[in-house]
């Protein structure tokens, strides 16, 4: 049981975070709104939002299968999408999404690509996803200045710290392919500094981890500097994915019957909350993303509404794409299964 719960606590952790959502809508007598509001979607919008949130696992799907074709590895796109699928689970159920890109190099592995070049498309997908959600985010952000100072105020922290986070990261890779030295060498003091104030349990093991880390990514950045048309068709795939998972809210808002605001508006506040939540290390940011949409939307959504909307958007952009990712975990089950009886 033990076992169990320790190989399953993300999942676990979802699961109860879903089901404490459900207890505080039950208690607060919001059920009933959300299933009287739902039953009058505008459908049109509601099958808009799906074909984004489809469309944004297949452009993940198609910017895996262009990388490995660069590297020539041929898979069917098939198996493209389910590699995605796969990381796209294992990232909704596991801290920081930290446990989608193994499980795609495990994956892709067992078809037959080899791990250096199956952990080289994954970093530099990566790659190209932090620095299109970087310049897309701040993009936004400047073109609607007013509309975000109305509608955080003070809550502007909050993306302050998600944004300087997500750049921090992004520049200590950048500055590793020249400075490496002294990159190792801020990553060891932080790392001691957290030992200090006991929020690193364990800095020896740390270290060498996040070295590790360090030099996998420095190597996808060598791959991507190596080969700028690759990069650059890398960060067009990416924009699209980060315009499809974005576009899936404007979808939902309008299906309620809802357009004071323009889908340049609505977008630019879910990346902001996207930036807000990402750095808090929780499997899917369960709660952190909940709370945010609510303090995010309540000046642009409707008091009467904005439940119901929360709901149908977490639906969309975590529990469907979580579905998605299961289906394909099974696929890669199957598929495995049936190589174990060819070889036999």
């Amino acid at each position: 049981m033990k076992q169990f719960l320790k190989q399953n606590k993300g999942l676990i952790y979802i699961l109860a975070a879903t089901a404490a959502v459900v207890i505080v809508f039950a208690m607060s007598g919001e059920i009933p709104v959300i299933v009287h509001e739902l039953s009058h979607l505008e459908l049109r919008w509601v099958f808009l939002a799906g074909c984004a949130g489809v469309g944004y696992l297949l452009v993940r799907a198609a910017t895996l299968y262009y990388y490995l074709r660069r590297r020539k590895q041929r898979i069917p796109f098939l198996r493209a999408m389910i590699v995605t699928g796969v990381g796209q689970f294992y990232s909704a159920i596991t801290p920081s999404s930290s446990g989608g890109q193994p499980m795609q190099v495990f994956t892709m592995h067992k078809m037959g690509i080899p791990v250096a070049d199956g952990t080289e498309t994954v970093l530099v997908k990566y790659l190209g996803f932090e620095a299109a959600f970087l310049i897309l985010g701040a993009v936004l952000w400047g073109t609607h200045r007013t509309l975000v100072r109305e509608n955080l105020g003070g809550m502007i922290w909050l993306v302050l710290i998600g944004y300087l986070v997500n750049l921090g990261l992004m520049s200590l890779v950048f500055l590793s392919v020249a400075k490496t030295g002294a990159i190792v060498k801020l990553m060891d003091w932080l790392i001691d500094l957290g030992a200090r104030f006991r929020l690193v349990h364990h800095p020896e093991k740390t270290k060498e981890w996040a070295k590790h880390q360090l030099t996998e990514y420095r190597a996808g950045m060598l791959a991507l500097r190596s080969h700028p048309g690759s990069a650059l068709m890398i960060l067009l795939f990416s924009f699209l994915q980060l315009l499809l998972l974005m576009s899936t809210g404007y979808c939902v808002y309008r299906a309620f019957g809802l357009n004071d605001y323009g889908a340049g508006q609505v977008m630019t506040m879910l990346f902001l909350l996207f930036i807000a939540a990402a750095f808090v290390p929780l499997p899917g940011a369960a709660g952190a993303q909940e709370g945010g949409f609510y303090l995010f939307f309540r000046g642009m959504i409707p008091e009467s509404l904005i439940m119901p909307c929360l709901a149908c958007w977490r639906f969309f952009t975590y529990y469907l794409l979580l579905i998605m990712g299961f289906l394909c975990v099974v696929a890669e089950k199957l598929l495995d299964m049936r190589g174990e009886d060819d070889r036999r």
